[in-house]
């Protein structure tokens, strides 16, 4: 489930970026009451529009073509938000980054 998260955040990073932009991946130690990790997908490009980000994580999203044109189901962040809670995670989008675009994964550690 895990890898199917971050392979659909790293496609809609690719899809959602112009040509020669940066994709950058970042993984940190959750400190915020949580124990466990917070993973980024951030991407150079346009923001995502109010009337969108309020649907995000829901199957209400249609989907939207990438800046090549390339098109989707609009299923896959709802997927991954489902995906993510089912293991006690959560996925958020992180919209503060100046020109920049990131989705952000926490996902607690397992017990050793």
């Amino acid at each position: 489930m895990i890898n199917l998260v971050f392979r659909n955040l790293i496609i809609n990073a690719i899809k959602f970026s112009g040509f020669y932009a940066t994709i950058k991946m970042e993984a940190f130690e959750a400190t915020e009451n949580r124990v466990g990790i917070r993973v980024a997908v951030a991407n150079e490009g346009n923001g995502i529009l109010p009337d969108v980000k309020d649907k995000l994580f829901t199957y209400q999203v249609s989907s939207t073509p990438g800046t090549a044109g390339e098109k989707g189901t609009g299923l896959g962040l709802a997927m991954s938000a489902y995906f993510v809670k089912l293991n006690n995670g959560r996925l958020y989008l992180d919209d503060s980054r100046e020109g920049w675009v990131a989705f952000c994964v926490e996902l607690p550690v397992a017990a050793a």
